[in-house]
C-alpha cells in the first residue's frame, strides 16, 4: 500500500542531474568521491568520509582499497566494452541438448562473460595483466563447458579454473570461443576481423582509422591487395596478424546447433561446439605467413606473447583504463601523464590494480583537470552504486521460459542502450554524456528505490528512516545529515544552511502527501543528486 501512495502520487520536480562546471581545486572529499565512484562503482563509505574529513590522506583511503574485488570488476567491464563480448540483443546459441534446462538468459549471460571472468581473475588474484594474453587457463561454469567444452566440476554452479582440451593455441582471451562467436568471419574476410579487433583492444592500433583505410566488393578484393598501393600498406600488417588465428571457425549460428540436434547431430554442430579445430587451414596464397609487425610468429599462442612484450600494450591499457574511468574514448586520452603512468605500469609488473589505483590519485584525474572532464555514471555504476547504497535489484522476467534479466545493464529487455551503454554488436562506442533516456531511466531507478526502500523499513527494521518520519526538528535535521554521509559524502551540520535547504523541501512535499511518502520522494531527489550520479 505505501509503495502505491508513493507511485500514484503527484511526483515532484526533479531537474536532469546536468554535468556540472568545475571551479577551483575540487577538496579532498571531493576527489575520494570521484575515486571511490570510479574504482569501487559506490560512495566512499561514512567510515572513510570521517577519516577524511578530520584530516587523514585521501590518497592513502584509495591504496587501501587494493584488495577490494571491485577494483576487478571495472577491469573485467571496461575490457568487455574494448573487446565488445557483452551483446546480449543478438540471438544467441540455443537451450538445447545438455543446455536445455538453463534459460536463454542465463546462456547469453554466461558465454558473454567468459572472457571476462578470466579477466577479473587475472586482476584478482594479481598475477601481471600481460596474462590476459598468453595464460594456458580459461574461467568457465557448466554452461560454458556444456557450450564450449573446458572441463569443470559438475557439481559446482560457480566460476571454475579450466583448461582448453581441443589443442588449441593458449593465448587468454584471444583463444576464447565468446571471442570468435562475437567476432564472426565472412569466407572471404580470413580471420582479418578478429586481427583488427585485437589490435584496436590491447595496442590501440585502429586499422579503420587509418588514412589508407578502406573498403572494396569481395570480387575485387584480391586484385586491389595485390595492385593498390593503399590496401598493401595497411594489410601488410594485418594480414599477417590474421594469419595467426589459423583453425578457428567462422562461427556457428543459432539455426545451425538447432538443425544439428534435429538431425541426430551428424552435421558436427552439436555441443560442445567445436570452434577450433587444427585441420583448418586458410587456401595457400590469402594470406602471408603469421607475423607481428614486420617479424614472424608461429600462431595464436606466439602472438600473444608478442602482444605482451609490446611497450605499445602498456600504453594502450593506460588509455584504455583512463578514458574508461572518465568517460572518454581512448583515443582521446592524450597528455605527457600517459607516459608515465604508462611506464609505472611496466615497472610494477603490468599490475592492474595498481593502475588504476595510480590513475584515481594522479592530478590529471582530478576534477578540475582538463583531461578528465565530469560525465555521468554508466549504466553498471548506477547499478552497483544503488546495489550498494540501498540493496534494491531492478530484475525482471520477461517471460517465464526465457528467464530473468538485468533491467539496466541489458539491452534486450532493458535499460542499458538507452542509458549510454555499449550495446555490443551495432552500437558500440559508450555515450557519456546527458540524454534524456537517461535521465529518465535514472529517476525511474531512483524513485523505483526509493519507494521499495520505504516499503522495505516498514516491515522490517529501520535504516534509511531510524529518525521515524517527522518533517521537522531535530530527528528530521539527524536523517538529513546522516543521508549527506551515506550519499554524497558531505559531513555537515545539522544548523547547516543545506539542510535548512532539504527542510524547506521536504515541508514543500509533505503539504498534500503523507509524512513518508515525502521522505520517500526526498530519498529519491537524493538518489539523484548531481554529486552522486556525475563524476
Amino acid at each position: 500500500m505505501l509503495f502505491f501512495l508513493l507511485a500514484c502520487s503527484e511526483p515532484p520536480v526533479v531537474e536532469p542531474p546536468n554535468v556540472p562546471e568545475v571551479v577551483g581545486a575540487a577538496t579532498p572529499l571531493q576527489r575520494l568521491m570521484r575515486a571511490s565512484l570510479a574504482l569501487r562503482e559506490h560512495p566512499p563509505t561514512p567510515e572513510e568520509v570521517r577519516r577524511v574529513h578530520d584530516g587523514a590522506d585521501w590518497r592513502a583511503e584509495v591504496r587501501a582499497w587494493r584488495p577490494d574485488p571491485a577494483l576487478a570488476e571495472v577491469v573485467a567491464d571496461l575490457m568487455g566494452e574494448a573487446l565488445g563480448v557483452r551483446h546480449d540483443a543478438k540471438t544467441h546459441v540455443p537451450s538445447l541438448g545438455p543446455l536445455a534446462s538453463v534459460p536463454p538468459a542465463t546462456v547469453i549471460e554466461r558465454l558473454d562473460d567468459a572472457p571476462l571472468r578470466l579477466i577479473a581473475h587475472i586482476v584478482q588474484t594479481e598475477q601481471p595483466f600481460t596474462a590476459i594474453v598468453t595464460t594456458p587457463e580459461v574461467l568457465a561454469d557448466r554452461v560454458v563447458s556444456r557450450a564450449f567444452g573446458p572441463p569443470v566440476n559438475e557439481s559446482d554452479p560457480g566460476w571454475q579454473v579450466s583448461r582448453w582440451t581441443d589443442g588449441r593455441p593458449a593465448a587468454g582471451v584471444l583463444s576464447s570461443s565468446s571471442l570468435m562467436q562475437r567476432h564472426p568471419i565472412a569466407p572471404t574476410n580470413h580471420q582479418r576481423s578478429r586481427a583488427a579487433i585485437v589490435a584496436e583492444a590491447f595496442l590501440c592500433d585502429d586499422f579503420s582509422q587509418r588514412p589508407e583505410a578502406g573498403t572494396v566488393q569481395p570480387t575485387q578484393q584480391d586484385d586491389a591487395l595485390q595492385n593498390d598501393p593503399a590496401c598493401q600498406s595497411c594489410h601488410a600488417s594485418l594480414d599477417p596478424l590474421a594469419a595467426n588465428f589459423e583453425g578457428f571457425r567462422r562461427y556457428i549460428l543459432d539455426g545451425e546447433v538447432r538443425d544439428g540436434y534435429r538431425t541426430d547431430c551428424r552435421e558436427g554442430f552439436c555441443y560442445p561446439l567445436e570452434l577450433y579445430d587444427p585441420a583448418l587451414t586458410l587456401p595457400d596464397g590469402v594470406l602471408p605467413a603469421p607475423g607481428y609487425y614486420g617479424r614472424g610468429t608461429s600462431g595464436l599462442g606466439s602472438l600473444g606473447e608478442a602482444i605482451a612484450q609490446d611497450p605499445r600494450f602498456a600504453t594502450c591499457m593506460v588509455q584504455r583504463f583512463f578514458g574508461y574511468l572518465v568517460g572518454l574514448d581512448w583515443a582521446d586520452v592524450q597528455g605527457d601523464f600517459v607516459q608515465d603512468l604508462a611506464e609505472d605500469f611496466r615497472t610494477r609488473g603490468h599490475d592492474a590494480k595498481a593502475l588504476l589505483l595510480a590513475i584515481a590519485t594522479h592530478e590529471a584525474f582530478a576534477p578540475e583537470s582538463p583531461h578528465a572532464p565530469p560525465s555521468l555514471l554508466r549504466p553498471r555504476q548506477w547499478v552497483r552504486t544503488l546495489d550498494h547504497l540501498v540493496q534494491v535489484p531492478f530484475t525482471a522476467l520477461p517471460n517465464p521460459g526465457f528467464g530473468t534479466v538485468d533491467l539496466v545493464t541489458t539491452d534486450r529487455f532493458g535499460l542499458n542502450q538507452g542509458m549510454g551503454g555499449v550495446e555490443g554488436w551495432r552500437l558500440v562506442p559508450p555515450d557519456r554524456g546527458p540524454l534524456p533516456s537517461r535521465e529518465l531511466g535514472w529517476r525511474w531507478l531512483a524513485e523505483e528505490a526509493a519507494a521499495t526502500v520505504l516499503r522495505r523499513e516498514f516491515e522490517g527494521p529501520r535504516s534509511w528512516f531510524a529518525q521515524g518520519f517527522d518533517t521537522s526538528g531535530a530527528s528530521a535535521r539527524a536523517q538529513l545529515v546522516d543521508w549527506h554521509l551515506r550519499i554524497l559524502a558531505e559531513v555537515v551540520e545539522p544548523d547547516d544552511p543545506q539542510i535548512d535547504a532539504d527542510l524547506a523541501l521536504l515541508e514543500t512535499l509533505a503539504h498534500d502527501r503523507a509524512p513518508e511518502t515525502a521522505w520517500a520522494w526526498l530519498l529519491s531527489a537524493f538518489l539523484q543528486h548531481p554529486r552522486l550520479v556525475v563524476q
